[in-house]
This record gives C-alpha cells, structure tokens and sequence, in this order.
C-alpha cells in the first residue's frame, strides 16, 4: 500500500511548512490534486492520513482534501486529444494511434494548505 508512503509524506511538507511559518500555527487542510494514472486510491491516501496524522505536532487537526484528476492523452498519430481507457486499450478512439504523452492524469501535488492560528485566523498557502 504506496498510500502509507504518500501519506506520509505529504504529512511531513505540511507539518514542515507550518514549523517554518512560526509557533502557535496548525494546518487545517491540505489539499492534493491526484491524476487518475497515478494509481493511488483515495480512500486509502484518506484512511492512512488519518491514521498518521496524531504523529505530527502541526497537522493533528488537519483534514486532507482530494481533487481527482481526469487522464487526458495526446495521440501519436494525428495529436487528438482524448481520455485514455482500458477498453480501448488505452489508443486513440478516433485513430486508434497510442499515446505520445499525457496533458493530465499523473498529477500528485499539494497545491493548497491552510494554517491557522489558535485563534483561529487563517493563513493559506498554495503552490
């Protein structure tokens, strides 16, 4: 399960940045966006968090926000655009070429924390 791993790690930046920002801070939220081949299943990246998260000082309150990520790929043939299935056996639906290169799909980025205060005053930091 590579979700304990990204939990992980995604718990140590957070907690990181928040200890750089100064005392009396704590994340709130972090949110991941995650491409649909990266293969990472949300409910285990949410489970493991949850479990992880009382280890680190700055992120026991922290809640983990997904956003999932359509694949979108480039043919090699005539460059359509298109999402990529098993059916399909992952080609082109129109020329049925392969894939040159994806435009989305393999995402895995923080792109938004939010620290607050004790008093509950928000600071958001995003990528």
């Amino acid at each position: 399960m590579h979700e304990l791993s990204i939990a992980q790690n995604i718990l140590s930046m957070v907690n990181s940045r928040v200890e750089k920002e100064g005392i009396q801070l704590e994340a709130t939220a972090v949110t991941v966006m995650i491409g649909e081949f990266r293969n990472v299943d949300p409910e285990s990246l949410e489970f493991a968090f949850d479990a992880m998260k009382p280890s680190f000082e700055f992120c026991r309150n922290c809640l983990l926000k997904i956003i999932s990520v359509k694949a979108e790929g480039i043919c090699t043939k005539s460059m359509h655009s298109f999402h990529p299935e098993k059916q399909n056996g992952f080609s082109c639906p129109i020329c049925n070429s392969a894939i040159k290169e994806f435009k989305s799909g393999e995402e895995l980025d923080i792109v938004r924390i939010i620290i607050s205060t004790i008093d509950q005053g928000r600071l958001e930091c995003t990528k």
